[in-house]
């Protein structure tokens, strides 16, 4: 199986916010907040709705990069378009899939196991930052 998603990245004062998954695949596990684009959506809509329905968040996304993950295990392949941006709005879990929402430096993510390749997405968007001078 193949799905096309999205994922957002919310990164402040060098922490990053992640949501903890109620569901399938990966239950338990933290990820970036995001899911599936929906049929004839606009990608960067997508990750909009996302971040407003599960984390109540007001999401600007500017495109940061393309994932291609396979996940045998899970038997699927997922195209991940991953943004970044401003934001606003008080976080919180709004939707059912999520458990919990949380802010997490960079030094507790390396020692979390993510759902996803999303910590990989998320070292990526560290190296563009310290790149451009921002920590």
């Amino acid at each position: 199986m193949t799905e096309t998603t999205v994922a957002a990245i919310i990164y402040k004062d060098g922490k990053f916010l992640l949501i903890k998954r109620r569901f399938e695949p990966f239950k338990g596990r933290w990820s970036l907040p995001g899911g599936h684009i929906d049929e004839f959506e606009v990608a960067k809509y997508a990750v909009k709705r996302e971040a407003k329905e599960e984390i109540n968040l007001e999401f600007e996304p500017v495109f940061f990069g393309y994932y291609d993950e396979i996940i045998r295990a899970e038997g699927w392949h997922a195209i991940v378009l991953a943004y970044y941006g401003k934001f606003k709005g008080e976080e919180k879990v709004v939707e059912d899939n999520v458990e919990r929402v949380k802010w997490f430096t960079i030094d507790e993510i390396k020692r979390l196991h993510l759902a996803f390749f999303h910590k990989e997405i998320i070292m990526d968007f560290l190296k563009h930052e310290i790149g451009k001078g921002n920590k």
